[in-house]
């Protein structure tokens, strides 16, 4: 059976790159700090709070680009994941060199939709359960934007970096006692850049969850939906992260998101007592 690409259902091509070419450029400019003869170290990986599975790629590479995904057409690649790269590189190469950084809001939903098309990529790469919807992915498709009802963060990374992460951590969500749904925090780290895609399924409606007034933590900025212009987007925040201090951010232990709807605070949560599987 013919693989079909993950986003307009097409015949996928026999092997596109995972991660844009551009970022090769933009890491060329970093002096990495390897041991002598060891290569920069790139990672995807799982967690699954639920079933309590575990599972982790780590893989050396020269060229990030170099990761090649079988699930993508040439026509998507070559077009229109083409042209978001092209508007999107300028605006987060900044922020990947950990370079001061504002974005008015017709730019926070291009770093926006970038996240969450490349978190789409990335857990389309590791499995085929539980993902993205084929109705979520041809909104990003078709109109260039996330979903409405998702969340997507920026933080920051400093001391010892290692360049590229992704993952993907998945845990149930109670209110007193019910079952609200699964919430899948997908998280990209780029040397100092953290994006962070905050999924819940089922998801709240559209305009609730547009409505959601939360600007997020002194540790992360909120990309989408967008900040106003008063007081705006500005990276990077209060308070950055370390590699020790990453995992309790990416699995949001310390930090349980603010969601909308009946998944708002008063739900069950780690930092009330209740149990993130």
């Amino acid at each position: 059976m013919a693989r079909k690409c993950i986003f307009c259902e097409k015949r996928a091509g026999s092997g596109e790159h995972m991660f844009p070419d551009w970022l090769n450029k933009v890491f060329d400019q970093i002096e990495w700090q390897m041991p002598e003869g060891e290569t920069p170290m790139w990672s995807r990986g799982a967690q699954d709070f639920r079933t309590d599975e575990v599972s982790e790629q780590v893989w050396g590479a020269s060229e990030i680009a170099s990761l090649i995904l079988k699930k993508l057409c040439h026509e998507c690649n070559t077009g229109w994941m083409a042209d978001m790269e092209a508007v999107s590189a300028p605006l987060l190469t900044p922020m990947i060199l950990g370079r001061p950084s504002t974005l008015n809001q017709t730019e926070q939903v291009t770093v926006g939709t970038w996240a969450t098309k490349t978190v789409m990529v990335c857990e389309a790469s590791m499995s085929e359960e539980r993902n993205f919807t084929p109705e979520d992915r041809k909104i990003v498709m078709n109109e260039n934007r996330p979903p409405g009802h998702l969340r997507v963060f920026a933080a920051s990374l400093e001391g010892l970096i290692t360049p590229a992460r992704f993952g993907v951590v998945r845990m149930e969500v109670q209110n007193k006692g019910v079952r609200l749904g699964d919430l899948h925090l997908y998280t990209l780290q780029i040397n100092m850049l953290i994006l962070q895609v905050i999924r819940q399924d089922p998801p709240a409606s559209v305009g609730v969850s547009m409505a959601d007034p939360n600007f997020g933590s002194d540790g992360e900025i909120r990309v989408f939906p967008p900040i106003p212009d008063n007081p705006g987007f500005f990276w990077p925040p209060k308070k950055s992260f370390d590699l020790e201090g990453l995992p309790r951010y990416v699995t949001r232990l310390d930090n349980p998101p603010a969601l909308p709807g009946p998944w708002g605070p008063h739900r069950d949560s780690p930092r009330n007592g209740g149990s993130p599987r």
